[in-house]
């Protein structure tokens, strides 16, 4: 297997914490494959360190990853794990063949967590409660955090002075967008969830994150980076009300429409039997809010005047100066609005 080590984060030990420390669980390494490539399934590898002496009784352990939502990972991807040997009488999983002290462990397996599956301290399901607390960890498009439960039960033992490694496999289809986003991860106990405990330290691993950058064809869409366009709200009906928002800078990526005062919404959609209908020169003048910044709240059907017989089934905008002598359209390809409520990109 082709892989590359990417990150290690960097652990601070404090003299006066030491007690929190031997009780702290993290995410050690992630490890991510060399050239990952659009719709081909990739396999990852997350390093935890599991420390012994953290009250965890009886319960399956938590893993979560942060995708993008396009891949729908929970149509692919799986989750197993094995150990180097497990510490003294510290891991039991709670049946008459349970893992024993010692004992190396290279078929375990995991399934995905249910709606049933409530996070403890929010009583939320895990990845509404991942997403509450963590949100998307520098990704500005959508992401998802998707959750596995270890499908045996564990204690972990009094013994502090004992970490267990666990190499967990991650596979997942990825989508056929060339995209680079933070891939992030973290772990916790069904037990304990998401509780961050004053005396003995958090009782999950806070999330860490590597760049992943997929190879193959088309542009490179870079989730860290602010989109030109968004809208409010990100998933919406075309009988809504909508606002369109745009920026003629986001990060690195600055619109030949910075600086102009009037920007003007072009649009078209694709309507259920083909037909096309286009706003070029009708089209509206946006509310210039800062410098960079622009909105425009309209509805769909009206915008576009579509028949009443008819339906939208796709929708594109560009923007433009008054005379039409500048215009931003995503160099020819348009923003779209994908379904699902994908960010316009």
């Amino acid at each position: 297997m082709n892989i590359q080590k990417t990150i290690k984060p960097a652990v601070a030990i404090l003299a006066a914490a030491a007690l929190i420390f031997a009780c702290t669980v993290k995410v050690k390494e992630i490890i991510l494959p060399a050239h990952p490539t659009t719709d081909h399934v990739e396999e990852i590898h997350v390093l935890l360190d599991m420390a012994n002496g953290t009250g965890h009784n009886n319960t399956p352990w938590i893993f979560a990853v942060l995708l993008p939502k396009e891949w729908n990972a929970k149509e692919s991807a799986t989750a197993t794990y094995s150990t180097d040997g497990l510490t003294k009488t510290s891991w039991w999983n709670g049946t008459t063949t349970g893992r024993w002290a010692g004992q190396e462990i290279v078929d375990g397996t995991m399934s995905f967590v249910t709606d049933a599956d409530k996070e403890t301290i929010s009583k939320a399901p895990w990845p509404e409660a991942l997403m509450a607390k963590f949100g998307t960890m520098g990704n500005f498009y959508d992401m998802e955090w998707v959750v596995f439960k270890s499908d045996d039960l564990f204690n972990l033992g009094e013994d502090n002075d004992n970490h267990t490694i666990i190499d967990v496999t991650l596979k997942v289809k990825t989508g056929p967008e060339r995209i680079s986003f933070w891939f992030a991860t973290m772990y916790g106990t069904m037990e304990k969830g998401l509780q961050d405990d004053p005396d003995w330290g958090n009782r999950y691993a806070s999330p860490i994150k590597a760049k992943m950058t997929l190879e193959g064809e088309g542009d490179l869409i870079d989730y860290a980076i602010p989109p030109l366009t968004s809208t409010t709200p990100s998933i919406f009906g075309y009988e809504d009300l909508l606002c369109l928002n745009f920026s003629t800078q986001a990060g690195d990526v600055v619109s030949v429409l910075n600086g102009v005062t009037d920007v003007y919404l072009c649009g078209k959609v694709i309507l259920d039997n083909g037909d096309e209908i286009t706003v070029d020169e009708d089209a509206a003048r946006m509310h210039n809010v800062s410098y960079s910044q622009y909105k425009y709240y309209f509805y769909p059907r009206s915008y576009f005047k579509v028949p009443e017989d008819r339906t939208i089934k796709n929708m594109y905008f560009w923007f433009r100066n008054a005379d039409g002598s500048k215009v931003e359209n995503a160099n020819g390809a348009l923003f779209a609005k994908p379904a699902k409520g994908t960010p316009l990109k």
